[in-house]
Parts: C-alpha cells; sequence; structure tokens
C-alpha cells in the first residue's frame, strides 16, 4: 500500500489534543499525527507547538496553572521543561513501540528519537497496526 495519499484517510481534525497525559494515548495521538502530516513527519518540536498553541489543554496542565494562582508561582520555563520532559516520555514510548512491534510499526524514529516518520511503503502487517490505531482513536475519525 502506498502512503502518498494518506491525507485522504477518514480523520477529522486532531487539533483537540487528548484530555489524557498517560503515554499510550499522546504516542496514538502523535502516530495519528504522523499519518495525516502530508510529509509523514512529526517531531518533538512539532508537538510541543501544538501543546503552546492550545489553551484548552486539560489534565496536568490544569494541575500547573493551579499550582501558579495557589501562590507557588512556577516560573514559564518551569512550565515549558515541564512540558518538554512529558513529550521526551511519549517520544520514548514510542521508542518502546518501535522496539517491541518491530515489523510491525508502519513509523520509525528519527534523529535519536526527536521525530517519528511513517513509511511510505506499508506491509500487511503495518497496515493491520494502523487499522488498530484508527479502532482504538475512533473520536478522531
Amino acid at each position: 500500500m502506498n502512503l502518498t495519499n494518506i491525507t485522504d484517510t477518514p480523520l477529522l481534525s486532531l487539533d483537540a489534543l487528548p484530555a489524557r497525559s498517560d503515554s499510550f494515548v499522546w504516542a496514538d495521538y502523535i502516530e495519528l499525527l504522523c499519518f495525516a502530516n502530508a510529509d509523514g513527519f512529526v517531531s518533538q518540536a512539532d508537538v510541543l507547538d501544538r501543546i503552546r498553541e492550545r489553551k484548552d489543554l486539560g489534565g496536568e496542565l490544569d494541575e500547573v496553572e493551579e499550582e501558579v494562582t495557589e501562590g507557588s508561582r512556577l516560573a514559564a520555563a518551569e512550565i515549558e521543561d515541564k512540558w518538554t520532559y512529558q513529550v521526551i516520555e511519549w517520544f520514548e514510548h514510542l521508542q518502546y513501540r518501535a522496539n517491541t512491534f518491530r515489523s510491525f510499526y508502519p513509523f520509525s524514529l528519527q534523529g535519536e528519537g526527536l521525530a517519528l516518520q511513517r513509511y511510505t511503503e506499508i506491509s500487511v502487517l503495518q497496515k493491520f497496526y494502523f487499522v488498530l490505531l484508527l479502532a482504538s482513536n475512533l473520536k478522531y475519525v
């Protein structure tokens, strides 16, 4: 299967970020972004940019904002660091998936795990992975 027209997949807008901070939820989201991107590529910086753009983040950001309003006054740099470490953790989970699923995994990690890239030609096993990814994320379909 050639994925040059992957943007024709039945994905709705991926603007809504996951409400949960679980690594597996965000790893799914990052994989969907990678499939949906015309260039088949998503980096840690891309994910951080999406987080920075959103005002309606749930989960951990609400907790961080609560801490700021309750007097602990975390500096903006500390909040940025917290999200940077979170994104690194999500990409480590993607590395775990790549190591675990091997030939089933339709992605490769580039630049020492700094970016995820999808293969342009995928096998039947990798198609199966993609179907399972879509099935577990029906809110985006």
